[in-house]
């Protein structure tokens, strides 16, 4: 999974005009099609944090969903790690050999991402998302997202969200 650039989604859109029974030997279809893939690929190749990585083991699978199920909370390392019964340490190597980071680097990034889905796909306003992702003020929040996406969160809306809010 990755971010999908404004070009790509257009891309993307204008694509479905094909369909799945199109004719294979389209030469514009085709060139098209050699175009998107190669902007996908690219998409791909670069750096994007707008992601979470996945775990291999049961244990960290349950401690990834234990976290993201509790953004909200001010969750401690120590209740993650009694939910799954492992010590501290033990799931503290897991996130290091799985997930090449720390518990706090994933919930925090975890608590980024649902904040830019909250931002682009409703309408709460952004002291709810702020609370709604675990922070106690909007400062500390404003501050982590603009770190995290490179503009603050009303600007982000403004720049991302979707034509009409689903609430």
């Amino acid at each position: 999974m990755f971010a999908v650039s404004a070009l790509a989604q257009e891309m993307i859109r204008y694509a479905m005009r094909w369909g799945a029974d199109r004719d294979s030997a389209d030469p514009a279809a085709e060139r098209y099609f050699r175009v998107l893939a190669d902007v996908c690929q690219e998409l791909a190749a670069r750096p994007d944090r707008f992601w979470l990585p996945r775990a291999r083991s049961m244990e960290l699978r349950q401690a990834l969903d234990y976290t993201r199920e509790r953004l909200e909370e001010h969750l401690a390392f120590a209740a993650v790690a009694g939910a799954v019964a492992l010590s501290e340490r033990t799931l503290a190597r897991r996130f290091a050999d799985e997930l090449h980071m720390t518990w706090r680097q994933y919930i925090h990034r975890a608590r980024m991402i649902r904040a830019t889905e909250l931002l682009t796909e409703s309408a709460l306003p952004v002291g709810e998302i702020a609370l709604a992702t675990g922070f106690t003020s909007l400062s500390a929040f404003t501050s982590a997202f603009r770190q995290f996406a490179g503009a603050p969160p009303r600007v982000f809306r403004h720049q991302h969200a979707h034509r009409s809010f689903a609430g």
